[in-house]
């Protein structure tokens, strides 16, 4: 569906948009992943307001899980090997941006096509690379949080 539409940023003018099976899904995967964020938030830091988020989104994620249960339960497990990897306090750079970088493969693959090796390729590294600059980003933060960050060694 293509058409147009004005937004916060500029509410004078017109912007193009386009919506298809590929925009859904990315709003689905959008959704998910900041549910996660939150979920994680709570657990660092214990922050309630991302407490309260999380457990707005989770209703705003049951329809996408049941259309994307494997993907869903495969971001889980992933989500639930990096928790336990940061509560044993492991320092494991590669292990961790890896983790995150099979993460961004399952959100970033939407169908298995002739795109999939490439898409997989791209994402894994795109979200090792995210995970690496994050945790350089956060580790002055996190060494005064005493939060963990791989890089504070």
């Amino acid at each position: 569906e293509v058409s147009s539409c004005k937004c916060i940023a500029h509410p004078f003018e017109n912007h193009a948009t386009r919506i298809n099976i590929f925009t859904d899904y990315m709003a689905d995967m959008n959704v998910l992943f900041t549910y996660y964020k939150c979920l994680d938030d709570w657990e660092d830091e214990k922050k309630a307001l991302k407490l309260v988020y999380g457990k707005i989104l989770e209703g705003k994620t049951k329809k996408a899980r049941q259309m994307y249960m494997d993907k869903f339960r495969k971001i889980d497990l992933l989500m639930h090997d990096m928790t336990e990897m940061e509560k044993s306090g492991k320092a494991d750079i590669d292990t961790m941006a890896g983790l995150f970088g099979q993460i961004m493969t399952q959100i970033v693959v939407s169908k298995e096509d002739e795109w999939t090796e490439n898409l997989s390729r791209f994402a894994f590294y795109l979200g090792k690379l995210i995970y690496l600059m994050g945790a350089y980003e956060d580790v002055g933060t996190d060494i005064k949080k005493g939060t963990y960050d791989p890089l504070k060694k």
